[in-house]
């Protein structure tokens, strides 16, 4: 078998010329990819016309599929090192986790103090991996994660909080890693090499919350017994909302947002319905919800 060697960079081919079809490899020098094609009469013509089209992008690693992905493969030339963004709100916790990627030879390529921000960062599209340590309640952090998920970012969270149901909230949104304040930094650094790996990663700390949930060791939250629509309206009572603005904001009766009540008031053993407002409400501190 023989081998078409197509330069990315001037669009010639080079390559035994073989009249009848055959499977011949193609390298793509320039490019991290390898592709077969059928060789067939004229084929030779086409194989320049795409060498030509790849040569306009003078040998990125990865072929662009969004425009951010585009302006992030051409500007991440000028970085050396993977480029990590962090997503952090107490000055002191970033000044440590800058110190500590910058040792492991990342490139801190922007920083931010909330989703907002985050969001509307322009060095986010050159990161190839976002760490979230987000921690005083300050933003939904779930709804950060699913953002940059829909955006095709990968992001790892950073966080203290070491239980189950925290840990797959962060999954369940999108994330790709998880690693606690506890755990030791060389922790951070496998993780965001394992992500930009295309893995999964859980830190030993945030691992052994996991098998504790497993094992039946860890007692649940109270309100994990609620159901999706009681969990609706728990949280509309954490940011406030009185049963009217409820029965406005999910399209039920304000008969139905009672009802819902009560029987929350009875799962989570509590005695009224301000004991069940101010109970809502100290969930919501907590940076993570319920997604």
């Amino acid at each position: 078998m023989s081998v078409i060697d197509i330069n990315c960079r001037t669009g010639k081919c080079s390559g035994n010329n073989i009249a009848t079809p055959k499977t011949r490899p193609i390298r793509l020098r320039g490019l991290a990819t390898a592709m077969t094609c059928r060789k067939s009469q004229g084929g030779e013509d086409k194989l320049r016309a795409a060498a030509g089209a790849f040569s306009a992008r003078q040998g990125e690693d990865v072929p662009a599929r969004t425009p951010e992905s585009q302006q992030k493969n051409t500007a991440a030339r000028t970085f050396k090192g993977r480029r990590v963004f962090l997503v952090v709100d107490r000055p002191v916790t970033r000044e440590g986790l800058s110190l500590v990627l910058r040792q492991a030879s990342f490139t801190i390529v922007g920083q931010a103090g909330s989703p907002k921000e985050t969001l509307a960062h322009p060095n986010l599209a050159l990161a190839e991996v976002v760490i979230v340590g987000l921690v005083s309640g300050n933003g939904d952090v779930v709804s950060l994660i699913k953002a940059l998920f829909s955006r095709l970012f990968r992001s790892v969270v950073c966080s203290l909080h070491e239980d189950s149901t925290t840990i797959r909230a962060a999954f369940e949104a999108g994330a790709r890693g998880y690693v606690t304040a506890n755990d030791e930094p060389q922790h951070l650094v496998e993780a965001i090499h394992a992500v930009v790996a295309g893995c999964e990663y859980v830190s030993p700390r945030a691992g052994a919350g996991l098998a504790k949930q497993m094992a039946g060791l860890e007692e649940l939250l109270p309100e994990e017994g609620l159901s999706k629509q009681q969990m609706q309206i728990y949280q509309q009572l954490g940011k406030g909302d009185d049963a009217n603005e409820i029965s406005s904001r999910l399209k039920i009766s304000p008969h139905t947002v009672e009802s819902y009540c009560s029987r929350m008031i009875y799962k989570l053993n509590l005695p009224d319905m301000k004991a069940l407002r101010r109970h809502a409400i100290s969930s919501v501190h907590s940076p993570f919800q319920y997604a």
